[in-house]
C-alpha cells in the first residue's frame, strides 16, 4: 500500500495484491479531487510497477469503468491495455479491465 503526501497531507493512495504466480491486481488508485492533475497518480503506478516486478511479478491487472474516464486515460497513457474481463468481473457489464506486462 502507497499514500501520497503533500505538505504532510495525505492525498493519495495505491496498492495492489497478488492476483495469480505472475500477476498481482492494482486496487484502490485514489488521488483526493484537490490534487488531481499533478501527476500524483502517475507516480503512484509507477512505484507500484517497480515494486510489483521486484517481487517477481511479471503482469499487472486492475478493473475499472468506462464512466471513470480520467482513470482510462491514465491507464492507457502509461502503457495498460484494454483486455476481456477477468474473475470476479467477467460477468460486470459496467467493467472494463486493463494489463501491462511489466
Amino acid at each position: 500500500m502507497l499514500i501520497a503526501y503533500v505538505n504532510g497531507k495525505a492525498v493519495g493512495c495505491a496498492s495492489f495484491k497478488e492476483y495469480s504466480v505472475n500477476t498481482a491486481e492494482i486496487k484502490r488508485v485514489y488521488v483526493d479531487i484537490a490534487f488531481r492533475r499533478l501527476g500524483i497518480a502517475k507516480q503512484l503506478m509507477k512505484k507500484l510497477e517497480t515494486t510489483a516486478s521486484a517481487k517477481g511479478y511479471g503482469r499487472l491487472i486492475l478493473q475499472t469503468r468506462e464512466a471513470c474516464a480520467e482513470a482510462v486515460a491514465l491507464y492507457e497513457s502509461i502503457g495498460y491495455r484494454c483486455i476481456d474481463n477477468y474473475e470476479p468481473y467477467v460477468n460486470t457489464p459496467l467493467a472494463v479491465c486493463y494489463e501491462k506486462i511489466l
